[in-house]
């Protein structure tokens, strides 16, 4: 191999596949790959790229050893055999996921005694309960790891999962998400530094492919406003009215000139470079584009550059471009899960580094936010949504019942708690829950909920509903009384407060105006929306006169002496004997 020769392992199949796309819509001759018929080793005519096929622990073994200087390879084999390299992009496709299944039914958690597990992959399965302080049996299983339950071999198993059609056709379900999966690029370490600048320049290359062009933005408004004009209404109604709520938080600076000629003040200004991050797919929430980028904008914010995994097909989400250009989004890449969040944090070839990260995540992108808090500024540690009505003897148990599930169904976590004055209401509203959860799509999410985090507490003291909802200080509080507005001066701590029969929570999570991100977990206590405020940073400026600072000269000496900082008063002390 020339000593400038770029050598990229490829992991054999699908990944082998999608990347020979990837080089292809790049602008790479991918002839040679595309008939390639028994070779392993494969040249791009023109550049200077070779290309290796290799199964997928090769592809590490190659990149880690320096036979390779490049890799493609999923991150179930990264987490499975490790190793010594730099991962550099998620290259968005492959998509899946590891996934604790078992039995349909069964609860993997019940009993005391240690669970075995069946899997291909037994350092991924070590590690997940080893961070749940879990001890459990693995058993290596090198075929159809679906079978270890149903013989009786397991209690469950760790697998990769796509659609879960396998699981399904064998009686056996999804327990809970492990980790996501995605293809992987990976260089190794020596590559790096002594053909940095070339391995830059293709790296980039695929960065830039993962930028959604302008003209794609653009063509997904027409494209909406074309077969979805009520949607696009809708979006810019509810603009219109998160504009107007946020326009009011604007604040200003001030500059304050004394008789004595001090001046003194303050400059507020909007953060130079914003990052946002959108979940795709599935869990795709424009509203979350509005609530974000909105007061980042009014704020003065220079650049607001978001990130949102790909679809299957490799595109971005067309109704969170909509939402994007809507209000107004720099930048969109195709990136998504902790690795986006670190890009942003860190900045890479292509994504600007940010000062600050803000955006809805599952648990793997909160974390990723969380421990790069300092790094660049965050909009708040989030957990599971959770909602508290308080319900007098007015207030409808069909509406009542229909908002308790309106935060349910967010997550098997999410709180959902009612306190009522009358047990008639509560009876009734339960029957209500039990009626409508029938029939909406995610049932055994609410069910899971309300069963194990959601209530429905009845007193005949009002006085303890206030009392209880300021020590839970609750992410979201319905309060469906006769008089509800009395309550707003006696709700110190929370999040956003909903009042009246027909001020249902789900009006504040799209379209009146406050914002949805909200603090939860009892951080309402001292935590606050997101607003224009968020994206504001202040610094003071102090200008005074030579007789102004002789007047103040003795106390501050004074001070500063008492506190043994002597520099500081010997600095006021040389201007005042000079």
């Amino acid at each position: 191999m020339k000593n400038k020769t770029i050598r990229i392992a490829l992991t054999k199949g699908r990944l082998e596949n999608k990347t020979v796309d990837l080089l292809d819509k790049i602008g790479y001759d991918v002839t040679e790959l595309r008939e390639k018929g028994r070779r392993l080793i494969l040249s791009i005519p023109g550049e200077d790229i070779e290309v290796v096929l290799a199964k997928a622990a090769d592809v590490i073994t190659y990149v880690e050893h320096g036979v390779c200087d490049i890799g493609v390879v999923g991150k179930d084999t990264i987490m499975e055999h490790g190793g010594k390299f730099f991962e550099i992009s998620d290259l968005g496709f492959g998509r899946c996921k590891f996934a604790l299944a078992g039995k349909k039914g069964s609860n993997f958690y019940e009993g005391y005694g240690v669970k075995t597990v069946a899997t291909k992959y037994p350092e991924v399965t070590r590690s997940f309960f080893e961070n749940k302080g879990m001890d459990v049996d693995i058993v290596k299983i090198e075929g159809s790891v679906e079978l270890a339950p149903l013989v009786g071999l397991a209690d469950g198993i760790v697998d990769i999962v796509e659609t879960g059609t396998t699981l399904k056709e064998n009686g056996l379900e999804v327990w809970e998400d492990v980790a996501p999966i995605s293809a992987r690029l990976i260089v190794n370490t020596v590559s790096m530094k002594l053909k940095q600048q070339r391995i830059a320049e293709i790296v980039k290359q695929i960065e830039e492919y993962y930028r959604v062009p302008d003209e794609a933005i653009q063509d997904a408004l027409t494209e909406a406003n074309e077969k979805s004009p009520d949607f696009v209404n809708a979006m810019l109604n509810a603009v219109e009215n998160i504009t107007a709520f946020h326009n009011r938080q604007k604040r200003e600076g001030f500059c304050v000139t004394e008789e004595n000629g001090v001046i003194m003040g303050q400059r507020v200004r909007g953060l130079d470079k914003v990052g946002l991050y959108v979940p795709g797919g599935t869990a795709a929430y424009p509203s979350s584009v509005l609530m974000n980028a909105i007061p980042a904008k009014i704020a003065g914010v220079k650049e607001i550059i978001m990130v949102t995994p790909p679809l299957k097909d490799g595109t971005a989400n067309k109704d969170i471009l909509v939402a994007a250009a809507l209000c107004g989004v720099d930048k969109i890449y195709l990136a998504g899960g902790a690795q986006a969040v670190a890009a942003l944090a860190y900045g890479t070839e292509e994504i600007p580094r940010v000062s600050k990260i803000v955006g809805p995540g599952n648990i793997f992108v909160a974390t990723a936010k969380k421990l790069l808090y300092g790094t660049v500024d965050i909009d708040m540690f989030a957990g599971p949504s959770e909602i508290l009505v308080f319900a007098d003897e007015t207030a409808n148990p069909t509406y009542l019942a229909a908002d308790l599930m309106s935060q349910a169904e967010h997550d098997k976590l999410a709180s959902a708690i009612m306190i009522t004055t009358s047990m008639d209401i509560a009876v009734r509203t339960q029957a209500e829950i039990e009626r409508q959860s029938a029939y909406l799509s995610r049932k055994d999410i609410i069910d899971y909920s309300m069963t194990n985090y959601g209530a429905i507490i009845v007193s005949e003291d009002k006085d303890y509903a206030i009392e209880l909802a300021n020590k839970l200080a609750p992410e979201h509080m319905e309060v469906v009384a006769e008089n509800p507005t009395e309550y707003i001066g006696k709700i110190d701590n929370v999040g956003s407060l909903f009042l009246g029969q027909y001020s249902p929570e789900p009006l504040g999570d799209y379209y009146a105006g406050p914002n949805h991100v909200l603090p939860t977990s009892g951080t309402a206590r001292f935590f606050s929306p997101l607003g224009v405020e968020s994206f504001l940073k202040r610094s003071s400026y102090i200008c005074y006169t030579k007789d102004a600072l002789l007047d103040a000269a003795d106390d501050i000496i004074l001070i500063a002496e008492r506190e043994k900082l002597t520099a500081h008063a010997n600095s006021i002390r040389v201007r005042k004997e000079g």
